[in-house]
């Protein structure tokens, strides 16, 4: 007689067949070097592991509007940039033998409705980790999910962070804790990282490499050769094309592009970011200290922002990519343009600690000082619309919004200016500046923007003068 396999023995044979599944879930962090998610998977691979990378285009950013203003979140600008991003990154993925899974909705309830399906043997969860409130919301979710799962099964589950966002390592820092002892100005942290960026002999700029001045700059995480494509179980709910879950939408009436010049320059995704790092490099960093307050047009700074707003462009290979104009050109040694312009990568690690630091009180009217800076922060219905179409009368101010809500783009000396006019000048609520700012800017970055409009608005007690905050003269343009 030929005996069925017991029920027992089918169970055994399903548990044996079952495999270990990591999730890389990619925020912004669109990109396949220097990624310690995927560095992670490069150097802990797991025989019969399954991976299936992921990215989700949750409608708490694309379909929702801002508290103050009622403004879209996330602009058209940024929509079309982030959409050619992923479908970037999924071309570099399928490239290694894997492909990213694009869904429309929150990583809480896509890893609840599909991405746990087929009965994993245990499932973790890599993720950059966020540093702002609605990061962190997001994270808990998703724990709360993957403890759910876990419950009642012998299998377990847990999201894995991994530090990414800054061109210093935190935990090379000088600071037992960054969140109590990271100051509210940059420049002790300046100082405590500035062997990187100062101007100094090719002997001195060695020495900084080598970590014996200024914090240690790591050497970029290892991109991995080959990835094993997704299960099929979680391409279930995957949408088909990334415009399905990214549509893009079209831009309002009378802000339609011109074909300037940031409809060549300002296409997303990794690919064409490392182009634009190549490009500035090899023709305007040797002359960006003399050029870099330039309000319009291509070539007076770096325009990198929104791929490293992205995560398209890691901030170590800018600073590699900074390393090797110097061999070539001065002997290793630094010169002012290109100190300056590593300088400026470690402003962006600070405003990223320091909204680590400053928590939900970053978006709060009175910030961290808890008070109002010497102003009303008053609210005008027909003045702040006024502002934020451009129709002020201030001939500098105007121009500044309306090319942003035409291209995406404001200069940051342009940025100064108007913060200063709303804040100084206006005395209105800041956040109506810092809200048109995330919805139309393409290089929007929660930790920057907020950071340096919580700076103008002088409520992070760091006591500029006007109360405060910083001031500009318009009418001089300085």
């Amino acid at each position: 007689r030929i005996f069925a396999p017991s029920h027992r023995a089918a169970r055994l044979q399903a548990a044996m067949q079952r495999r270990r599944r990591t999730i890389v879930w990619f925020r912004n962090d669109l990109r396949v070097h220097d990624n310690p998610l995927l560095a992670r998977l490069a150097s802990h691979p797991e025989r019969g592991e399954e991976v299936a990378c992921a990215y989700f285009a949750s409608p708490d950013v694309f379909d929702a509007t801002l508290r103050v203003t009622g403004l879209p979140k996330c602009g058209a600008r940024r929509a079309a940039f982030l959409r050619e991003s992923v479908e970037d990154l999924g071309a570099s993925l399928r490239a290694l033998g894997s492909d990213l899974l694009v869904f429309r909705g929150s990583a809480a309830s896509v890893l609840r409705e599909s991405l746990l399906s087929g009965d994993p043997d245990g499932v973790e969860v890599l993720v950059t980790q966020g540093l702002t409130p609605e990061e962190q919301a997001e994270e808990r979710a998703v724990e709360e999910v993957l403890s759910a799962w876990s419950c009642g099964r012998a299998a377990t589950a847990r999201l894995t962070r991994l530090w990414g966002l800054t061109m210093f390592h935190v935990d090379d820092l000088p600071y037992d804790n960054v969140q109590e002892q990271l100051p509210m100005v940059f420049a002790p942290f300046g100082r405590a990282v500035r062997g990187h960026f100062r101007a100094a002999d090719a002997a001195g700029a060695a020495r900084t490499r080598r970590g014996e001045a200024g914090a240690l700059l790591r050497p970029e995480e290892p991109a991995p050769r080959a990835l094993p494509a997704p299960p099929p179980s979680c391409r279930a709910q995957a949408a088909a094309r990334v415009a399905d879950a990214l549509p893009t939408a079209a831009l309002p009436d009378g802000e339609q592009s011109l074909d300037g010049w940031w409809d060549v320059c300002f296409k997303g995704g990794e690919t064409a970011g490392l182009r634009r790092l190549a490009d500035f490099v090899g023709k305007d960093l040797a002359r960006y200290k003399e050029t870099r307050n330039g309000l319009d047009g291509l070539r007076f700074s770096s325009k990198l922002s929104p791929w490293m707003a992205a995560g398209c462009v890691s901030p170590r290979r800018v600073a590699a990519a900074v390393r090797e104009f110097e061999r070539r050109h001065k002997n290793g040694a630094p010169t002012p343009s290109t100190a300056h312009f590593v300088s400026e990568f470690a402003w962006r690690d600070y405003l990223i600690l320091l909204a680590w630091k400053c928590g939900p009180k970053l978006f709060q009217l009175h910030g961290p000082a808890g008070r109002a800076g010497g102003f009303a922060w008053r609210r005008d219905a027909e003045l702040e619309r006024r502002f934020v179409e451009g129709a002020t009368g201030v001939p500098l101010v105007d121009a500044a919004v309306r090319q942003m809500r035409t291209s995406g783009f404001m200069s940051n000396r342009a940025r100064q200016y108007v913060a200063s006019y709303l804040t100084v000048e206006l005395q209105l609520d800041w956040r109506v500046g810092a809200e048109l700012f995330e919805s139309f800017l393409v290089d929007y970055d929660v930790h920057a923007n907020w950071g340096n409009w919580m700076r103008a608005a002088g409520v992070a007690g760091q006591g500029f003068g006007h109360g405060g905050s910083r001031w500009f003269n318009l009418a001089e343009e300085r």
